[in-house]
């Protein structure tokens, strides 16, 4: 008897924990859709990006006037409109090349909050816009708010770039170009328990000339030559890819 009541208190408890996993757990179409740097993204992080509205073709820009105000504005290929992206490992920084402010906000993210830059980072969460999924949605973490053109994208350049609740508009969406402006940010720490992921990167070099590593979460890029001579760690700390 004792042994019946033990095996059902275990069945009950494997079934209520395999409810409580299946409601933590995101469904696999999330996982899809929300954009992490996986090999079959073109968002990588230390990539430079001009980020352009879908319905109005302007771009992010921050203005030259105040190195604070952020609208859409027609391309120009200005450094104030060109963005590093940044996984953290959770979400998304965006750093402009301009200055090296982040892209943020001021005050609680909700309907007409306006875009700006700030000294320190802003999570934020990039989705594939389940419309098109070859455009984005930008949120703020854990809210229905994605970034917003004013004027639905009427492609007037100067209009301000806000969060605002989710809905079909396109001019919600956004596309993501590759800039030929190199990042300066490609530096990295690899302790010495990471010397398997640096032998890792040196071995497939000529392999992959961008490298994305599990165990450190971020996208290296390797952008120099290596020779025999500098096929070492301290190579790669000679050329401030990482230190040691």
């Amino acid at each position: 008897m004792l042994f019946m009541k033990l095996t059902s208190c275990l069945a009950s408890l494997f079934a209520l924990t395999a409810c409580t996993v299946a409601v933590v757990l995101p469904s696999r179409s999330e996982l899809e859709s929300r954009v992490y740097p996986r090999a079959t993204e073109p968002i990588q992080s230390g990539l430079v990006f001009t980020i352009h509205n879908v319905k109005a073709d302007t771009v992010v820009d921050l203005s030259a006037g105040d190195n604070k105000t952020i609208t859409g504005w027609s391309l120009n290929g200005g450094k104030n409109q060109q963005w590093t992206t940044i996984w953290t490992g959770e979400s998304w920084n965006f750093q402009s090349v301009e200055t090296g402010l982040y892209l943020g906000f001021t005050g609680t993210a909700g309907n007409g909050t306006n875009l700006t830059v700030a000294s320190t980072p802003t999570a934020w969460d990039i989705w594939h816009d389940t419309v098109n999924e070859t455009n984005y949605r930008i949120f703020a973490p854990n809210t229905t708010v994605n970034w917003d053109l004013w004027g639905y994208g009427d492609g007037v350049s100067g209009d301000p770039i806000t969060l605002w609740g989710a809905w079909s508009g396109i001019h919600q969406t956004w596309r993501f170009v590759q800039s030929m402006h190199r990042s300066t940010c490609s530096c990295y720490t690899i302790s010495s328990n990471d010397v398997s992921s640096a032998l890792f990167f040196l071995l497939s070099y000529l392999y992959f000339p961008r490298i994305y590593s599990s165990h450190l979460n971020t996208a290296v890029i390797i952008s120099f030559p290596l020779s025999s001579s500098s096929s070492r760690l301290t190579g790669l700390a000679e050329h401030g890819v990482i230190t040691i």
